[in-house]
């Protein structure tokens, strides 16, 4: 009758985070190895997000849950960001309610508009979202949230991109302090590493503070809370991360080395929030949907999301990390 938490991380990867671990600089999830259990979890082609996560939700594959790609076309004929009504099969948030379960649920891929649940649910759309930036809401919509009058509420914990504090972005990216608020700008911009980053942190720090105030008001048996940042963060910085390749810009490399890092350790913090808002007797489960490339295997082509070879920057080894009573630690 314990609590489960999960903490979705897209593109967390091991090849990243075990130096870090190893280094201290990301002590929530170093505590969790530390205590519980972990390795890698294998992951399913094509490696596109939303195929993913609602194969982790439903248990089934695409070709059975019906999400295929990252957008659908409606009767219409026009191409739209997948969403809740392509899938065709019931996800763990739709099985647990005969139970008696309750769900708290933030951002899931693949969950616009809401679909009734037992408990509450915001979902990917709420939010700035790097996949689907050049078609993101500018006005908030009971379809987001469920309940449909949850979106109000919601709307408190919501914060933008020209509020993302400046020491924060200074912790991604190495540029004069004082070109910070030039470098931010209402909406994604194709090409513009800070202004993007800005969002993409944003998104990120409003997903953390919707997941503690549901968490701790409703109290749910199950916390399904998924965040985007790290493999956003990596479309828009790997290619620019230690060691530097031989055709990346010095002062490039020196402004962005860090950017990767950077974003496993605000995720970490964001992970102790969430810790310590759960206590010792809840189920801790964190896991991503696959890695992301990284150090000389790296590819030249171009790694921006809206890119062609986005997808060619993933690969098969995500992680999975337990931890909590029933675990067995070390394994």
């Amino acid at each position: 009758s314990r609590r489960v938490l999960l903490v979705g991380v897209d593109a967390g990867d091991w090849d990243i985070l075990r130096p870090l671990i190893e280094r201290g600089e990301v002590p929530h999830m170093a505590r969790l190895v530390r205590e519980g259990a972990a390795g890698p979890l294998e992951s399913i082609t094509p490696l596109l997000s939303p195929l993913i996560w609602t194969t982790i939700a439903t248990g089934l594959p695409p070709e059975e849950h019906g999400v295929l790609d990252f957008v659908s076309r409606t009767p219409e004929g026009k191409l739209v960001p997948v969403g809740s009504e392509s899938r065709r099969a019931p996800a763990l948030w739709n099985l647990i309610g005969p139970y008696g379960k309750s769900v708290s649920m933030v951002g899931w891929l693949a969950t616009y508009p809401a679909e009734e649940v037992p408990g509450t649910l915001v979902s990917d759309r709420f939010g700035f979202l790097a996949f689907v930036s050049h078609t993101a809401p500018t006005s908030i919509d009971p379809r987001m949230t469920w309940p449909p009058e949850l979106v109000a509420e919601a709307a408190d914990h919501r914060i933008g991109a020209t509020e993302v504090p400046r020491n924060l972005l200074l912790d991604f990216v190495h540029v004069p302090p004082e070109t910070l608020d030039a470098a931010v700008e209402p909406g994604f911009r194709k090409g513009k590493l800070v202004n993007n980053l800005a969002h993409t942190l944003a998104a990120a720090e409003t997903s953390r503070r919707l997941a503690r105030w549901l968490w701790r008001r409703d109290e749910p048996d199950l916390g399904l809370y998924y965040f985007e940042m790290i493999d956003a963060v990596g479309h828009l910085f790997m290619p620019f991360a230690p060691p530097r390749l031989p055709w990346i810009d010095v002062r490039e490399y020196d402004a962005y080395r860090d950017a990767i890092d950077a974003s496993y350790r605000y995720q970490d913090q964001i992970l102790g929030d969430l810790l310590r808002d759960a206590g010792d007797s809840t189920l801790v489960v964190v896991l991503s949907d696959h890695g992301f490339l990284s150090g000389e295997g790296r590819p030249r082509e171009s790694s921006q999301m809206h890119g062609p070879a986005a997808a060619r920057w993933h690969h098969l080894s995500g992680i999975l990390i337990l931890w909590g009573a029933g675990i067995h630690r070390g394994r």
